[in-house]
């Protein structure tokens, strides 16, 4: 059976789009990979901004206190991860504007317009998000878990953090709130595409 016209035109058009997809998906990937190379450079710099937090809930005490790393391998991993995450936070407005590039040419004019309120407001309310994790959220836990510390008695208990450890707790959680600050803009698309109701958010 020979394709018609239409078949092969509609063929066309479904291959079309998924060669923009993976050469979009290929921009993101490329420019994630750029940034954490440039963001690399400066790694040592954003540690010591990640580690403001400790320092702070240390107070005068952070004087003598350090970090350690166990295996030879951290110190290095510990600098990749801190210059992958710093490039996530670097391209995520570029991958909100790939994703609305690719759906925009089919959506309707207010759609559209639509699309680009959500596109700017998503990277804007997870910059919140993470400025609200690393200034409130982080120092709060910080002193939190410092206080089951016990450096009196004969045998004192005190804080010596992996910096792997550290490092992982405070950018999860400031990945997560920038995340979690995305969900004013999910509720509203979902309200917007008529999949939720206003009824159903007041319950």
């Amino acid at each position: 059976m020979t394709p018609t016209p239409r078949s092969t035109e509609r063929l066309m058009t479904l291959q079309a789009h998924w060669q923009e997809l993976r050469n979009r998906l290929l921009l993101c990937v490329i420019a994630l990979i750029v940034a954490s190379c440039a963001t690399f450079e400066f790694a040592g710099q954003l540690y010591q901004l990640i580690v403001h937090p400790l320092e702070s809930a240390l107070g005068p005490s952070s004087t003598g206190r350090k970090l350690i790393f166990t295996n030879l391998t951290e110190g290095f991993a510990t600098h990749l991860k801190v210059a992958f995450y710093s490039a996530f936070v670097l391209v995520f407005p570029f991958w909100c504007y790939q994703l609305y590039a690719f759906v925009a040419p089919g959506l309707r004019p207010n759609e559209r317009r639509l699309l680009v309120t959500f596109a700017l407001l998503s990277p804007v309310l997870f910059a919140f998000g993470a400025v609200f994790a690393y200034f409130i959220v982080s120092p709060m836990l910080c002193k939190f878990f410092l206080s089951f510390e016990n450096p009196a008695g004969s045998l004192p208990i005190l804080l010596e953090a992996k910096i792997s450890d550290y490092l992982d707790l405070i950018l999860d959680f400031i990945l997560a709130f920038g995340l979690a600050f995305q969900l004013p803009v999910a509720i509203l698309a979902l309200v917007m595409l008529q999949i939720v109701t206003h009824k159903t958010l007041v319950k």
